[in-house]
Parts: structure tokens; sequence; C-alpha cells
């Protein structure tokens, strides 16, 4: 059976890719894609750009970044915020860490910087996409060195 497209057929986005899934993971991904109202092959686009992504050029071009910049970088696409107190939390409003300096050292302690401030290794971390999972990397780190406020609670709590 041959196959006749006009000139309205979809657009040519790059090659084409094909793959298996297991079912539970296609399941999942679906039900991501319609969370995020897109196709299924554009979040795997998606997800497959954040996964090879060290950092995107418009942040870094040439120039280093502290820790705490880059920790601010992660911060504002996890889509964490400040707390009144300077305190990190995360987008529930759980509290993640007391200082922006705490978290830059456990980010760096879990690999998601590169040497020298070159940029953020977005691959070296959960999806964003994955609701909650960089936070409790982040919280499991600081609760390994003692510094996570769930263990200590806030300064002003003791």
């Amino acid at each position: 059976m041959r196959r006749y497209f006009s000139s309205m057929a979809r657009p040519e986005i790059g090659d084409r890719v094909t793959t298996r899934l297991p079912p539970e993971l296609l399941e999942r991904v679906d039900i991501s894609a319609a969370g995020r109202g897109v196709r299924r092959a554009e979040w795997l686009r998606q997800a497959a750009r954040e996964a090879v992504t060290v950092q995107a050029p418009r942040y870094t071009e040439g120039r280093r970044r502290s820790a705490t910049e880059l920790a601010r970088l992660v911060a504002q696409h996890s889509e964490w915020a400040w707390a009144e107190d300077d305190a990190l939390v995360d987008d529930l409003g759980e509290p993640l860490a007391y200082t922006i300096e705490d978290a830059a050292e456990a980010m760096q302690d879990l690999g998601w910087f590169a040497p020298g401030g070159a940029g953020v290794i977005w691959a070296r971390m959960p999806a964003a996409h994955v609701r909650g999972a960089r936070a409790e990397d982040l919280r499991g780190r600081l609760d390994e060195a003692g510094r996570h406020p769930h263990i200590n609670g806030f300064p002003n709590d003791v």
C-alpha cells in the first residue's frame, strides 16, 4: 500500500529515532506529557534536550559562575523560592536549605556543577519534570551533612 502525503504533512523536526520502552515507563511518559499539554514526541524531545544540556548558553557564554550563582539557576529552573529568612524552599514551600551557600555546597557535592563554575550539568540531576526528585536528592545530601532544616529546624524554630 502506498501512502501519499500532501504539502500539509507534519514538518520534519530532525532525524527519526525509533526505540522501545517498557509499558509502565511509556504510561508514565504519556501521563507526564498530558500534564504538560504536549504530545509524547515533544515530551521525549524536551526530556532528551534537558538530559544532555550542560548549561544553557545564554547563562554562561564564556564566563564562569560562582557556586551560589549556579545554585540560584538550579533553584529557578526547579521552581524553588527563597523564604523571608533567606532559606531555600521547594515548590510546595517545604524547607530545603538554610542558605544559598548550604544549597550550593550540597549541589557541588552531588556533582551538579561543572568544574570551575563552567555551568550546571543538568544530566547529573533528576529531570525537572520528575516532581520532587531534585529536592529529595538535595535534602538527602544536606541530611548526610547534618545541615538540613528537617533535622535541625529553622534557626528561629529552635
